[in-house]
């Protein structure tokens, strides 16, 4: 075979060899895969492939890199379906903040976003708490499930702003000002009714920075509505309902976990923007996985829409998550509605 010349890549900032740039990239796409959970032969216990032996040396669970359990997921809730009718059903409302556990290791607390990552600088206030780390000395295989959240119905934060606190590698003042919502935690062999008795238990301090989520009992679907409208009037995105005789499934989504927003929302694809009459009247266009195209306006003041603007090659390719109101017969979000660029962290 004929030895080929080292390529130097002379255009763009980095200007890498291509070696260089092969290498950067094939160690990009493990990480995206160890971030999900995937594992490598080695974390594993084993030295080579032909030793592995997936009835031995794979978990009984499926973890994320840090070897965390994966958080249970909503399914959307449906009115007309049969088996979700005859169940007392435990409501809260809908939060709109990053999704996190947060676990003990080592002595030391940590958190594990949904897509494998950590918050762990977002949520330093949260995790030198006095109250979280003597819950957890008490109790050191607890992992609570909640979110990483701000409320106030009269101009609180909303995700976008909050997950780019959660995307930041060093101290922020404003993370100050993170709280940890906890409704739920990690118990698979516990019924949702039984982990709540064990929240609605704990004697959390007023200062403390964990906040413990209200359930509220509803048994039809008028009930369940009324509380779905009384709480987005004040501020919050829906409202989540649980089976209380159902155990925690983590990585699962089913009837015993379910969501109901008026409005759904999607991720697509980011791919560039179509001008307005103004600066800040551009709309994104997007793609789904599918390959459909459509256009979004965005929500937010005109310094986020600048922005956007000035972050445009960095956000061309990412996930955008899309507010709309059901699908139209060609496939697209009808009325969509861009609200922020998706955190890696929490997909």
């Amino acid at each position: 075979m004929t030895k080929q010349p080292v390529i130097q890549i002379l255009v763009g900032k980095a200007k890498r060899s291509l070696d260089q740039q092969c290498d950067l990239e094939f160690k990009s796409h493990v990480k995206k895969y160890l971030d999900k959970g995937y594992k490598t032969i080695q974390s594993l216990g084993c030295d080579d492939l032909a030793s592995f032996d997936p009835d031995i040396h794979l978990p009984a669970q499926n973890t994320n890199q840090q070897g965390v359990v994966k958080p249970q997921l909503c399914k959307v809730y449906d009115p007309e379906d049969s088996k979700s009718k005859n169940i007392k059903w435990l409501c809260s409302k809908k939060l709109d903040g990053l999704r996190a556990f947060i676990y003990m290791k080592d002595g030391e607390l940590h958190t594990a976003s949904r897509g494998g990552s950590n918050y762990d600088v977002a949520a330093t206030y949260i995790l030198q708490d006095a109250y979280i780390k003597s819950l957890f000395e008490n109790n050191p295989n607890l992992i609570l499930d909640g979110e990483l959240y701000n409320h106030n119905p009269s101009g609180g934060w909303n995700l976008q702003k909050i997950s780019g606190l959660g995307r930041l590698e060093t101290l922020h003042p404003d993370h100050s000002q993170l709280r940890f919502y906890c409704y739920d935690f990690v118990d698979e062999n516990k019924t949702f009714k039984e982990r709540w008795k064990f929240l609605k238990s704990l004697n959390v301090p007023w200062n403390s920075l964990l906040t413990i989520v209200e359930h509220v009992e509803a048994c039809n679907n008028d009930e369940i509505n009324k509380l779905h409208d009384d709480w987005v009037a004040n501020g919050y995105e829906g409202l989540v309902m649980r089976d209380p005789d159902k155990t925690y499934k983590s990585n699962c989504r089913d009837r015993r976990m379910q969501k109901l927003k008026r409005f759904s929302d999607l991720d697509a694809i980011i791919t560039g923007i179509s001008e307005g009459l103004r600066d800040e009247d551009f709309v994104f266009t997007m793609k789904l996985d599918s390959g459909i195209e459509f256009e979004a306006k965005p929500v937010g003041d005109r310094e986020l829409k600048r922005w956007y603007r000035e972050n445009l090659d960095n956000i061309i390719g990412e996930y955008g998550t899309v507010k709309y109101f059901n699908i139209t017969p060609d496939g697209k979000p009808n009325l969509p509605v861009f609200l922020r660029v998706r955190d890696k962290k929490d997909m």
